[in-house]
């Protein structure tokens, strides 16, 4: 079981238990919170789609919503299918690439003093734990996903990828 995962369940057990305390979890990990809704506008921006409105923190979420990030697709059926896919996942690959990027650059330095190590793990795991997709971002991906991953398939076939030996080298 992932990190990520197990602080989902710690979230959930939390928010079943005392809504208090995933109150108190989601605004103590603020950080990944930001990170999340960053994520999403950061793949807005990447990948055409229009950006009209980024909430990186909702004091009030009464509504639910933790954070927001409100966009419109741009172009034809594919290119809507392909934005929609990766805005909805970008907080996954987003996280992964931030948090190896701290664990590479940041963590000797960081661990130098107690401080810093506390500073660094406090945002690793705020990080790891808004990693997961909202019930709104599975949503969103589903509307696009059939066709970006019908896409992938074409193009790997087409110029003979083949992804399982390419993700077995880049884990070596």
């Amino acid at each position: 079981m992932s990190l990520g995962m197990f602080f989902s369940y710690v979230r959930s057990f939390a928010a079943c238990h005392n809504p208090l305390g995933a109150n108190l979890i989601n605004y103590a990990t603020f950080v990944g919170v930001i990170h999340h809704e960053l994520s999403h506008a950061l793949l807005v921006i990447l990948t055409g789609a229009k950006l009209s409105r980024v909430q990186l923190f909702n004091l009030n979420h009464s509504d639910g919503f933790l954070g927001s990030v409100s966009y419109y697709s741009r172009g034809g059926v594919i290119l809507k299918s392909i934005q929609k896919t990766l805005i909805s996942v970008a907080p996954i690959f987003m996280g992964l690439i931030t948090c190896s990027l701290m664990y590479t650059y940041l963590y000797p330095i960081a661990t130098a003093t107690i401080w810093g190590t506390l500073l660094f793990y406090y945002v690793w795991i705020s990080i790891i734990l808004h990693m997961s997709l909202s019930h709104q971002d599975i949503e969103v991906m589903k509307e696009g996903i059939f066709i970006f991953v019908l896409l992938m398939t074409v193009i790997f076939y087409v110029f003979h990828i083949d992804f399982v030996v390419i993700l077995l080298k880049a884990i070596r």
